[in-house]
């Protein structure tokens, strides 16, 4: 990858925080981006009155047609606690329709264990998991993406 590359991808990377903190504000939730590098959470999201709160990892791609996200480099690396979720954004490309797609962490492993079964991967591999758009759950995912609220 050179370097011109890197950057677009960190950029379409930030771009779609800001984009899901957006969105999430415009419901009405606090959503606050993290720092950079925040091990395994991109934004906070809490209710107004402060009793609910939930945290997302957000995977995008610029590329409309993207079908596959990279997620983690071990099961053991996602994030599936009760307040744990993932958005995963293709489209991000400047004059793009952004597509968005919610899943909690536990459904996130159980799409990776139902693809990938027990195949073990190359040791150095960067992110041998990705959560792939099943075109059966896309319409159901992506619902769940304009609907989700706290």
């Amino acid at each position: 990858m050179h370097k011109r590359k890197g950057r677009e991808t960190t950029l379409v990377g930030v771009a779609g925080v800001h984009h899901v903190v957006c969105e999430l504000s415009r419901r009405g939730l606090i959503a606050l981006p993290t720092t950079r590098n925040t091990a395994g959470y991109d934004v906070i999201v809490v209710s107004q009155d402060g009793t609910k709160h939930a945290n997302i990892q957000v995977k995008s791609a610029g590329n409309p047609k993207v079908r596959f996200w990279p997620v983690a480099k071990s099961k053991a690396g996602i994030r599936r606690g009760a307040d744990d979720y993932y958005v995963f954004l293709g489209g991000l490309e400047r004059g793009e329709q952004i597509d968005g797609y919610l899943l909690n962490g536990k459904e996130v492993l159980k799409e990776i264990q139902e693809h990938y079964g027990d195949r073990a991967f190359r040791a150095g591999k960067p992110f041998p998991y990705c959560l792939y758009l099943r075109p059966r759950a896309r319409k159901q995912w992506a619902e769940d993406w304009n609907s989700w609220t706290l």
